[in-house]
């Protein structure tokens, strides 16, 4: 069993990059953060990812959906999402960040999570199992 699936010191080839203009509400830094927060929360794999020849610009974001072996979708600062591969992967991205909007932005303060112990070692690592939103609607930036 991995711990995560994608290390993000690796960088993504990024051949063909498709940019989805006005994707995603997040406009400031900390709104941005929750968001990312928030899709870590709903999908495993979330991640930190960058590409090798500069295309998807880190200082607008790095926070990326990760399908292997279909792609990659970054959503960024400036409100777009950038896909290298299938589309499917920004639809699924766009799908999260809906879910985000919908439930009022939420900032990453109000989420609680329950820990339990990645391997059955006698010192195991404790890892986040099951987060939860405190209030719907508490907290938000834009």
């Amino acid at each position: 069993m991995e711990l995560a699936g994608h290390d993000p010191a690796d960088y993504f080839s990024a051949t063909a990059v498709t940019r989805i203009p006005d994707a995603s509400p997040a406009r400031s830094m900390a709104a941005y953060h929750d968001l990312w927060f928030f899709l870590a929360t709903r999908n495993p794999r979330i991640t930190r990812a960058y590409t090798g020849d500069g295309t998807i610009d880190p200082t607008k974001g790095a926070c990326a959906l990760h399908v292997p072996p279909c792609g990659a979708a970054w959503v960024q600062t400036d409100v777009s999402i950038a896909v290298v591969g299938e589309f499917m992967v920004a639809d699924e991205l766009r799908a999260l960040i809906h879910d985000w909007n919908v439930l009022g932005r939420p900032a990453l303060t109000p989420f609680t999570c329950t820990f339990g112990p990645f391997c059955s070692t006698p010192a195991p690592l404790w890892v986040p199992r099951q987060w939860a939103l405190e209030a719907v609607g508490a907290a938000t930036r834009d």
